[in-house]
């Protein structure tokens, strides 16, 4: 009698064993699933910060105040009725394309 009870024991944990193996596969696979949407949540995150930050320097850009700023600044150019002063030992002027290629 207890012979069969043998034979079904073991081909159910023959049965069993694949059915384990899928599970722990899964899981792992469930897991890294998660660390995937996390990071890729943090990655978001990042990019909607840098977003605004652009838009932020983009509404600043289109401000009389930093068009004033960028032309006095960055190009040298002066208003009517202001005094230029050039410095003697003013560094030498580079052509606007050694900017972008270096």
């Amino acid at each position: 009698m207890p012979q069969p009870l043998i034979w079904v024991s073991l081909a159910l944990l023959f049965i069993s064993v694949p059915l384990v193996y899928n599970l722990i596969s899964r899981a792992g696979n469930e897991t890294r699933m998660l660390q995937e949407v996390v990071r890729m949540r943090e990655e978001v995150r990042v990019s909607e910060i840098r977003r605004d930050q652009v838009r932020v320097a983009l509404n600043h850009a289109g401000t009389d105040t930093f068009v004033e700023y960028y032309a006095r600044a960055y190009l040298r150019w002066a208003k009517p009725g202001d005094t230029v002063i050039v410095p003697s030992t003013a560094p030498p002027t580079r052509k606007w394309w050694e900017e972008f290629v270096k």
